[in-house]
């Protein structure tokens, strides 16, 4: 992504989110969700919430923390996280990770 706040020139103004990057961001979202909606794993075990277990919300955190302040909170508000992290567990959303993740699995 291209930093807007900078020369299109410098060598700093590009950050790369990288495949391990997005995966970790996945599985993350993935198993929080499992544990938000009471699924079971291939055992018949409902997933829990661990404690001190990393969320979605955790990993962006942790994102943001390798950049500048400036340039993180410009990304941030230009992609509305905090709409995003209020609206990502809502009932609706819930509803269509459960469809999607049996659709995936068959």
């Amino acid at each position: 992504m291209k930093y807007e706040g900078k020369e299109a020139g410098d060598d700093d103004t590009e950050d790369i989110m990288t495949l391990r990057t997005m995966l970790n961001f996945e599985r993350a979202y993935e198993l929080e969700m499992k544990q938000e909606t009471g699924m079971k794993d291939e055992f018949g075990k409902t997933y829990r919430k661990m404690p001190n277990g990393k969320t979605l919300k955790d990993s962006l955190h942790s994102y943001f923390i390798a950049m500048t302040k400036e340039k993180a909170e410009h990304i941030k508000t230009k992609i509305n996280l905090e709409g995003f992290l209020n609206f990502y567990k809502s009932s609706g959303m819930k509803q269509a990770f459960i469809t999607e993740f049996k659709r995936r699995i068959g």
